[in-house]
């Protein structure tokens, strides 16, 4: 049974690359294994093109635009208001609605346990709100 290729660099396991002493070293990723499954080419050139890897750079360490009630102040990455599950994909919600600058703490609960204040305060839409 042939070795199935790095996740990463789609070498095979046993490649030089794979190996400590390596200038470009890098562990091995199955991605055949459960669980996440790497970003694809074209999503990285997406978010590189785009800019979304850069404004979630720069949002890093502004203040939290969600405020919620468990904020911590500081952004740490981006809120999809319009959550990619219920738009088909990052390129569709960032393509439908806006991303703000969001505490770790504030992105998680206005999609679980503040999903309602979420909803009030405009930081969760669904599809149906963007219609007329």
């Amino acid at each position: 049974m042939a070795a199935k290729p790095c996740a990463v660099c789609e070498a095979s396991k046993s490649a030089s690359v794979h190996s400590r002493w390596h200038p470009s070293f890098h562990a091995y990723e199955d991605a055949t294994r459960a669980g996440l499954q790497p970003m694809s080419r074209g999503m990285r050139a997406f978010r590189k093109e785009s800019g979304y890897d850069e404004a979630a750079r720069e949002a890093k360490g502004t203040p939290c635009q969600i405020l919620s009630p468990v904020c911590t102040g500081l952004a740490e990455a981006l809120h999809e208001v319009l959550p990619r599950g219920r738009a088909g994909g990052l390129k569709a919600s960032l393509r439908l609605a806006p991303a703000v600058a969001a505490c770790n703490a504030c992105n998680s609960w206005v999609t679980s346990d503040g999903l309602t204040w979420g909803r009030e305060h405009g930081f969760v839409i669904s599809l149906k709100d963007l219609k007329p």
